[in-house]
């Protein structure tokens, strides 16, 4: 199975990070590919603070080698996504395969019914 990055515009708050990483990690999951979510790691760390700031980058960096691919998720990237995509071509070369999933898709994702259909409640 291929091991895919999650790229994403994280913040401060770990909760928040977590909740966003799971969602995405069920995405790659649901595609039959292994989930890459640094961020998952934001709650054993506080943000707020510059040495764990910067520990959550170190972590980003290493990670960034595992992955096959890179899925950039949300419909605006951050400069700090921006160089994680860079970093990740860097590695890769030609062989970089960057994925972009949409907010819109990623809802299309959660929201699929059985058979396509829409069922309504009587």
């Amino acid at each position: 199975m291929n091991q895919v990055y999650i790229c994403g515009d994280f913040g401060s708050d770990g909760a928040e990070n977590i909740k966003k990483a799971t969602r995405y990690a069920g995405f790659v999951y649901g595609h039959d590919m292994i989930p890459i979510a640094p961020a998952m790691y934001s709650g054993a760390l506080n943000l707020s603070k510059p040495k764990d700031l910067h520990r959550m980058g170190e972590t980003r960096k290493c990670k960034l080698w595992n992955g096959s691919e890179l899925w950039v998720f949300g419909d605006r990237t951050t400069p700090e996504m921006r160089e994680e995509i860079r970093s990740f071509q860097a590695i890769n070369g030609a062989n970089a395969r960057v994925r972009y999933v949409s907010d819109a898709e990623l809802e299309r994702y959660y929201n699929r019914r059985p058979c396509g259909r829409k069922f309504r409640r009587k």
